[in-house]
Parts: C-alpha cells; sequence; structure tokens
C-alpha cells in the first residue's frame, strides 16, 4: 500500500512541475502571433479606404478633410504627438482614451515591478532552503507554488 501511494506522490509532483520549454516555446509563439496581427493590419489597414478615409460629412464649412497618411506605419508618430494636437487631431473622446491608457500602464508597470521586486526573492529563498532540489526547476522556484509558513506573511500584504 505504500509503494502505491509513494508512486501517486511521484507521479503528482511530476505534473505540478513547471517545463521551461513548455513556458518559452508559448511565449514564441505568442510573439510570432502578435507580430503577424500586427504585420497583417498594417498590410489591410491601406486597402481598406471605407472605415479609414476621413468622413466628408464631418467636414466645416469650406475646409477639406485631412488626407490620410499612406505609410502603413503611421500610428508611430502618435508617440511624439502633445495632447492639444491630438484633441484636435482625432477628438477629446480618444485624447481622455489615450491618457486613460497612459495611466493603466504606468499603474500596472509599478504593481507589476513591486510584486516582483518583493515577492519573487521571497519564493526563492523559501524554495532554496525548503524544497528538494529534484522537486524544484527554474520558474516553480519563482512561484507560490510550494512556499507555506511565515513566508506567506509577505504575500498578503503586497497582493493587496
Amino acid at each position: 500500500m505504500s509503494g502505491n501511494l509513494d508512486d501517486l506522490i511521484d507521479q503528482t509532483s511530476q505534473l505540478r512541475t513547471l517545463a521551461p520549454a513548455a513556458v518559452a516555446s508559448q511565449v514564441g509563439l505568442m510573439s510570432l502571433v502578435s507580430v503577424a496581427t500586427v504585420v497583417v493590419f498594417n498590410i489591410l489597414r491601406p486597402r481598406n479606404k471605407i472605415v479609414y478615409e476621413p468622413k466628408v460629412k464631418y467636414h466645416v464649412g469650406d475646409k477639406t478633410p485631412r488626407a490620410r497618411p499612406t505609410p502603413s506605419w503611421d500610428g508611430l508618430p502618435l508617440l511624439h504627438t502633445k495632447e492639444p494636437e491630438l484633441v484636435d487631431k482625432i477628438g477629446l473622446d480618444a485624447a481622455l482614451f489615450l491618457r486613460f491608457l497612459r495611466m493603466a500602464r504606468w499603474l500596472f508597470t509599478c504593481i507589476a515591478l513591486l510584486t516582483c521586486a518583493v515577492l519573487i526573492p521571497i519564493n526563492v529563498v523559501y524554495n532554496l532552503r525548503h524544497v528538494d532540489p529534484k522537486g524544484r526547476d527554474v520558474l516553480s522556484m519563482m512561484t507560490i507554488r510550494d512556499v507555506a509558513g511565515n513566508f506567506l506573511f509577505a504575500h498578503r500584504p503586497v497582493s493587496w
């Protein structure tokens, strides 16, 4: 009976391991899909004039609508465009949305940096001290998976 239980524990621990090769292949695959999506969008966008050409019915008086630039990477100057110019060109709603996205980006970046800077070292130290070297790998050492005891007290305030 004891042999069966040990076999079950070994199988369970093997299933719980994170394979670094699997994570690396997933990151590579998702990066490839992301780049392909951006390339396809930039190829199809200039050909779809109905959606992306300026709306003639919204022009004011004698002013002619602004012509849409033809380069496929025309969104990149947006990084250096000042907010008053954005409000003039794309409208207040879009400029406010871009401001909200910038705020969310900085907020989540700060939270992620704080969380990683505090929790990953705690998890690694616990794994080096308390987990059998055969039962851990590089990725599982950085997670909360095997952490127990007083080391978990740091996770609660950082998570909040």
